[in-house]
């Protein structure tokens, strides 16, 4: 199954009698029962009003489509984590990264994105989060990412560059509140070659 993306359009209803849909990144085909097809592409829109007629009123028009903000990816990304839907926080995490690369929202986010890879099975994508969050400066949350590696290298079973990242954990914050798991992992790895 693929990643959820985002969405191709937006429906909205005006009052109880007309809809209208506004599209927002590619084609999108719009068809009734009775009549044809109608392709719209992003930016246009299509007004449908409800009559009593069975044939439904139709206009179309141009609309100025509101471009994404690393912001509205950011919260649209901490609104599905705090729903509990991963996946779709997950994407939005992606996407904020992958189109706003250089913004401070997408630095901010490499962290969550991290944990929440790692928490889907994908240690190698949590890994590279956690890296380039680290690489580009690190931040408020530098302690997680740096927990975060050490666990990635651990799901990749990489005993030795897991030490090593759980004695940077420690060496970073050694009576934070990572400080004995990062002991206890340390002694869990003692014997791993």
């Amino acid at each position: 199954a693929g990643e959820p993306s985002e969405p191709a359009a937006r429906v909205a209803f005006e009052g109880e009698r007309a809809v209208v849909i506004l599209v927002l990144a590619g084609t999108v085909s719009v068809s009734r029962d009775a009549g044809g097809a109608v392709a719209l592409a992003r930016g246009e829109s299509l007004r449908l009003e409800m009559d009593e007629d069975p044939e439904a009123k139709v206009s179309t028009g141009r609309a100025s489509v509101p471009e994404t903000t690393p912001a509205d990816l950011l919260a649209r990304a901490q609104d599905a984590a705090a729903r509990g839907d991963a996946a779709a926080a997950r994407a939005a995490y992606r996407t904020l990264v992958r189109r706003f690369p250089r913004s401070s929202e997408a630095h901010a986010a490499l962290p969550s994105l991290g944990t929440l890879e790692l928490r889907a099975g994908r240690p190698r994508a949590a890994l590279r989060a956690f890296d380039r969050y680290l690489r580009d400066g690190g931040g408020a949350t530098r302690i997680e990412a740096l927990r975060g590696r050490a666990r990635s290298y651990e799901a990749l079973g990489d005993a030795a560059r897991a030490r090593r990242a759980w004695q940077a954990v420690l060496d970073a914050d050694p009576r934070g509140i990572y400080a004995d798991e990062a002991r206890s992992r340390l002694e869990a790895l003692a014997d791993h070659p």
